[in-house]
């Protein structure tokens, strides 16, 4: 299918502030890489820069084509979910986001992630061959992940070829991860096959302590890995 294509900032955050049924089920595709603020000075957060948006719920597909977005910032609290995309909910079976990356970026506020928020879907979505850098910086008073801050329910998301390097400058509540902040399993027993949540070949190297995971027993909550490294006491996931 022929995708819109979004070449700047201001068609990008149309991408995610348009109303429900504009991105259902719809393709899109970043053709170059994207400056949401000038990070040239090392002191940009500081020149009041443009602040992206928290809470918007984006339902389509994304090709990010091997490009990166530069400058996202956030700042605020009681705002719900903070990120590149801040909740994704992909509407159709197999929704994606893909070929990603986050750069020279800054996210505070309630839950705060890298490239997403928040994954709530019941149809599936894979995440794919992105990642997020050391320049990105990440605080949250609940949780903080480096890829997804939260993940709710199981729902057959797929995390695959993904990395994260972003620092973490907070002590969430709920949980902190390299790759992911928190999952909230939704009172589920044993998922099904369908509901597992999968990490395939994704690796992240992070400060202060911080797992790959969120502290606890992801096989219990449906979280399944398969090589996948974290540099905190030479983690390695593969279960």
């Amino acid at each position: 299918k022929d995708p819109y294509l979004i070449s700047n900032g201001s068609q990008l955050a149309l991408m995610l502030t348009s109303k429900a049924d504009d991105t259902k089920g719809k393709f899109f595709k970043i053709t170059k890489d994207i400056y949401l603020n000038d990070v040239t000075s090392s002191n940009w957060k500081n020149n009041n820069p443009n602040k992206w948006y928290s809470g918007k719920t984006f339902y389509g597909n994304l090709d990010g084509d091997c490009h990166i977005i530069y400058g996202v910032y956030f700042a605020e609290y009681n705002t719900g979910w903070s990120a590149l995309i801040p909740i994704y909910e992909p509407t159709e079976s197999g929704g994606y986001i893909k070929n990603l990356g986050l750069r020279d970026s800054q996210m505070i506020g309630d839950r705060s992630g890298g490239l997403i928020g928040k994954v709530n879907s019941g149809n599936g979505a894979t995440i794919i061959n992105c990642f997020v850098d050391d320049t990105v910086s990440l605080k949250g008073v609940y949780s903080e992940g480096g890829i997804i801050s939260w993940i709710s329910g199981y729902y057959n998301v797929v995390v695959k070829n993904c990395y994260s390097k972003a620092t973490f400058s907070g002590n969430a509540s709920q949980g902190m991860g390299g790759l992911l902040g928190y999952f909230d399993f939704a009172g589920k027993d044993a998922p099904t096959e369908e509901e597992k949540l999968r990490f395939n070949d994704c690796y992240a190297i992070t400060s202060d302590n911080v797992p790959v995971c969120f502290t606890g027993d992801a096989t219990k909550l449906g979280a399944y890995f398969n090589d996948c490294y974290g540099n905190v006491s030479n983690e390695k996931y593969d279960y």
